[in-house]
């Protein structure tokens, strides 16, 4: 009798093996993934395999001859999904809002190789859900609305103390936790701060507040399991922009990480810190263009020179931090080639050594932790509404950028935090 073999629990960043046994020889078979998002979106992936001549499959050293990809692809189950062509075209997205839930994969064995179009009129002759967590059950989630800042740490019960990181997202509201739930397991106490359309935070970013960045800054390293060797900041995005903006004030900050984001004030919103302010340079949303039917946003900044970047940005060059940025080449919402040209001259200018660049190809904006599914196209909350965005890159290399640039970053953190 065919069976389908994978741990029933593991976390959303570990690598699963997928096996399938009682099979004939040379049987030709079809695995689906199915999972629905937290909107009540399906989302699959199907992959043809032949079976052994002792009727095994192993998904990870076994060629997958058809369906979603094609060749060995441990992960392809997972970061290949997408919403069936035959539920219509979506631009949703398999992102997780709340990490305290696991996410439940199925896994569907068919007999023979069925396509797409017809696989919801077979019946499964295996099937076994398995549950993807976020949070390793010896973390604590704690939300912190304490009336000074907005956010959600994640900790080690007790007094165990480990390096404490700063999380920042991007330009989208409230707390966004999965990305600092991931990265707690890690061995790390992390905060993902909100910064406006959460607790008492405005309901719309008039400018960065990096006061209140400070402040958050400050909750983490007096925190009582936070190791008293400096803290990590890590930005996604707007976020990125906001972390190399603290990391320039704030001498508690040992290292940061710069994702997908720019090197200067952006998208018509002034960086403040006290009666100091650093102007966003020119943002014009006329120079959104349509392709095919998609936004691409990469050409709406006026990159500033070297020499003018100070109107626009605090220091951070200057800062004893070590730093790591980390782009796609072909980032639908930003330039990355000018971003990265503009940081190495201003790291040439001030001598500092202490920064690593990291350019992915075929990668677009937004680069998620390991398999998940890429989003390529989605609505974005500026220029022509009702027209899906192209946030950039192909589905298998960026997927592969996912997974790397997780290393890079859990490695960095490592490097630069831990005794």
């Amino acid at each position: 009798m065919a069976e389908l073999i994978a741990p029933l629990t593991s976390l959303s960043d570990e690598l699963v093996e997928i096996k399938v046994q009682g099979l004939k020889p040379q049987q030709k078979i079809t695995i689906q993934s199915c999972q629905t998002s937290e909107r009540g979106q399906l989302f699959h992936a199907f992959a043809h395999y032949i079976a052994n001549e002792k009727g095994f499959v192993d998904v990870s050293s076994d060629r997958s001859l058809g369906g979603s990809y094609v060749g060995v692809e441990q992960m392809g189950l997972f970061w290949a999904m997408e919403t069936p062509s035959y539920a219509g075209k979506s631009y949703g997205n398999l992102i997780k809002q709340n990490p305290s839930t696991p996410d439940e994969v199925q896994l569907k064995l068919y007999d023979n190789f069925i396509q797409e179009e017809n696989i919801r009129n077979f019946e499964s002759i295996a099937s076994i859900i398995i549950k993807r967590q976020y949070i390793n059950e010896t973390f604590d989630r704690i939300p912190i609305n304490n009336g000074d800042i907005c956010g959600t740490l994640f900790r080690p019960p007790g007094a165990l103390k480990l390096p404490g990181v700063l999380y920042i997202n991007g330009y989208i509201g409230g707390v966004s936790e999965f990305r600092a739930a991931l990265l707690a397991n890690h061995g790390f106490v992390v905060l993902t701060l909100g910064y406006f359309k959460c607790g008492n935070r405005p309901d719309e970013l008039k400018y960065v507040d990096l006061d209140y960045i400070e402040r958050a800054v400050t909750f983490l390293v007096r925190h009582k399991n936070v190791l008293d060797c400096g803290i990590g900041v890590f930005g996604f995005s707007l976020g990125g922009t906001m972390d190399l903006a603290i990391s320039a004030l704030s001498q508690n900050i040992k290292c940061a990480i710069n994702l997908c984001g720019m090197t200067y004030a952006c998208l018509g919103i002034d960086i403040h810190y006290g009666k100091r302010v650093w102007k966003s340079v020119e943002f014009d949303e006329r120079k959104i263009s349509i392709n095919n039917g998609f936004q691409d946003h990469a050409k709406t900044h006026t990159i500033p020179s070297a020499v003018n970047n100070e109107k626009h940005m605090p220091d951070f060059f200057m800062s004893d931090a070590s730093f790591l940025f980390i782009y796609g080449d072909d980032d639908g919402l930003m330039d990355c080639d000018e971003n990265m040209s503009l940081a190495k001259q201003l790291y040439q200018t001030s001598g500092h050594n202490r920064c690593k660049f990291v350019k992915y190809t075929n990668t677009g904006h937004l680069i998620w932790p390991p398999f998940t599914p890429p989003i390529k196209y989605t609505y974005h909350g500026m220029g022509h509404f009702g027209i899906p965005t192209d946030f950039g890159g192909t589905m298998k290399d960026h997927s592969v950028a996912q997974e790397e640039s997780w290393k890079e970053i859990i490695g960095f953190f490592r490097e630069n935090l831990i005794r």
